[in-house]
């Protein structure tokens, strides 16, 4: 029986090939390994009037948005969901941030008659980050929230 060298080489390039790529996937601007055999997460985020001074029943109200923080999954797909509290139009507006921590090209989501509206699926790959939403309509007077994504 006559074994050459390169018998034993080929399949042992084959192997360590693998392995490398299997080693290297890290990606560079990636802190978290994306899960995508699982449905996105929903995540419901209320907007709409508050009274003025925390009373429900001032006359003066403004816009806000509960919570104010909404922790995101990291690595993990999710669609926000924005729920009014009234029958109003709320154009949302998303950071750019958002759109290069996503790689989407987020456009304005209108909230039309108090019905609730989705985003597409989105993924954040990064702990520790803030990304700013807010109401077209409302930014300078609490009309805006904070994706948050936890520490690591």
């Amino acid at each position: 029986m006559n074994l050459s060298i390169k018998s034993f080489l080929a399949p042992g390039a084959v192997l360590a090939v693998f392995v490398i790529s299997f080693i290297g996937c890290g990606g560079g601007s990636s802190d978290q390994t994306v899960v995508t055999d699982q449905p996105p997460v929903i995540v419901e985020w209320s907007i709409g009037p508050k009274g003025g001074l925390n009373k429900g029943s001032a006359l003066i109200s403004q816009a806000s948005w509960q919570p104010k923080k909404l922790e995101a999954p990291v690595g993990r797909s999710f669609i926000i969901r924005f729920v009014p509290r009234d029958g109003k139009t709320h154009p949302i507006v998303f950071s750019k941030g958002l759109k290069e921590e996503t790689g989407l090209e987020l456009q304005d989501l209108i909230v039309l008659n108090g019905q609730p509206a989705d985003t597409p699926s989105m993924v954040i790959r990064s702990y520790g980050k803030g990304f700013d939403i807010y109401c077209r309509e409302h930014r300078g007077v609490a009309g805006f929230g904070t994706i948050v994504t936890p520490s690591k």
